[in-house]
């Protein structure tokens, strides 16, 4: 069988309120077809990307300045290069050769506008005790993927827990294009395209074989979660899926007024019924007014019970990102959802 290899380097600088920019390069090559499974080589190469530092440094300021000020301490900004090539007889083929710029805040992946810097999605800030318990809950793209991918780690961990709800509209693809480019490699070994598969289809689960463990893409894995390169792919919580698309068929009307879930994250493994949430929360309000919460709200929620409360789409897909402290940030995208919930229905405390 021909080898194929896969040449993959991605330079990036990274800026946060912590301290000052940090940035890494990394130079991988993951061989295929040659009868011993795959051959994974790790470089570091001898250079400092000193431009994109000083480049990430000027994003993050002129970022940090358009937010209000309760939000500039989560504000993160990358600045990046990735090139992926793939070696095959002695010739090249480009597969991807992208530059990128990515800041988010609160889990909210911002918009880049070209020529116009980062803008800033919130107008003010609000103090938690000034939110109205009886406001509708609206979930924002980063919501969306947060709790579906925990529905999905949910029923591969215990599938007795899926819930057979139905989740009006709702349908998952496990993709391997992602809108932040270190993690997008929609190629197989070979470069053929590499194909997506739904999890969910129009609110019904497919065949638990297809999303609880089964269909490992290891090149994919390797390419784009180096780290798990150095520990067991069963290790990983999400060893078997990559990137998640969320997709919504039904359409709803934003509420003038409403509480938005701009990002959660769930403080418990997976299991059965209603777990707490910490939540990034803003309170929408007429005229585009959009003020962020300055605190964590504790939520406590049953994911089934919120999908299937759902009741449209009220924008189109956005970039998305579900944080993870053990697995890392999964990027992926989702429209924003209304749901047919208050935020006393969730609101818990602690």
């Amino acid at each position: 069988m021909t080898a194929h290899q896969t040449l993959r380097t991605v330079d990036r600088a990274r800026a946060t309120a912590a301290g000052p920019p940090s940035s890494a390069s990394l130079e991988m090559v993951v061989e295929a077809g040659v009868g011993r499974g795959l051959e994974v080589r790790f470089g570091g190469p001898c250079r400092r990307p000193a431009g994109l530092e000083r480049a990430v440094a000027a994003s993050f300021a002129a970022a940090a300045a358009a937010l209000p000020e309760a939000a500039r301490d989560h504000l993160e900004v990358e600045i990046g290069h990735v090139r992926s090539v793939l070696l095959q007889d002695g010739s090249e083929r480009p597969l991807l050769d992208q530059d990128y710029r990515l800041a988010s805040c609160r889990g909210v992946v911002l918009e880049v506008c070209e020529g116009e810097g980062f803008r800033s999605p919130w107008t003010g800030s609000l103090d938690p005790a000034e939110l109205d318990p009886a406001l509708p809950l609206v979930l924002g793209p980063s919501a969306v993927l947060a709790l579906l991918s925990y529905a999905l780690e949910l029923t591969g961990s215990h599938v007795e827990a899926r819930s057979p709800a139905p989740m009006p509209g709702l349908t998952v693809i496990d993709t391997a294009a992602s809108p932040y480019p270190p993690q997008h490699h929609p190629f197989a070994s070979d470069g053929a395209a590499s194909p997506d598969r739904p999890l969910i289809e129009d609110g019904r689960w497919r065949d638990r074989e297809e999303h609880a463990g089964e269909g490992i893409d290891p090149l994919f894995v390797l390419l784009t979660r180096p780290d798990r390169a150095l520990r067991p792919l069963a290790a990983a919580t999400h060893f078997n899926r990559r990137n998640l698309a969320v997709r919504c068929a039904r359409a709803a009307h934003l509420p003038p007024a409403a509480v938005l879930v701009d990002s959660w994250r769930v403080r418990v493994g997976p299991r059965s019924g209603a777990v707490p949430f910490h939540a990034e929360l803003s309170r929408l309000g007429p005229g585009g007014e959009r003020l962020a919460v300055t605190t964590t709200v504790g939520l406590s929620l049953d994911p089934w019970e919120v999908l299937a409360r759902v009741e449209g789409a009220c924008g189109p897909e956005a970039p998305a990102v579900d944080a993870d402290p053990i697995e890392g940030d999964s990027y992926g995208s989702a429209p924003p959802l209304v749901t047919g919930l208050l935020l006393a229905d969730l609101a818990a405390g602690g």
